[in-house]
């Protein structure tokens, strides 16, 4: 009997409880997936800055491999060119 009325009584306040309209739970979700997608926006542009970096930096690596292939086959002697600006080091790229 005191299981079946302490059973009642916890039915009854979580009926009871009050809950927010449900406009207010959906504009909350709402807030929540715009923060969520604000979030993704922001970490999609970082990747997409360091995506353009890259293929920055594979442009002038190839364009030092080039330089370097034509220093041989026009039968230049060592040194090699100069490491191009912005691909070691020197902290442009």
């Amino acid at each position: 009997m005191i299981v079946a009325a302490i059973t009642a009584a916890s039915g009854l306040a979580a009926w009871r409880r009050p809950r927010k309209p449900k406009g207010e739970r959906e504009n909350d979700f709402i807030d929540q997936l715009q923060e969520e997608r604000s979030k993704d926006r922001e970490r999609l542009d970082r990747l997409e800055r360091r995506a353009d970096a890259a293929a920055q930096r594979e442009r002038i690596r190839d364009d030092y491999i080039m330089t370097l292939r034509q220093h041989i086959a026009d039968g230049k002697p060592p040194p090699p060119p100069p490491f191009p600006p912005g691909l070691y080091g020197d902290g442009s790229l």
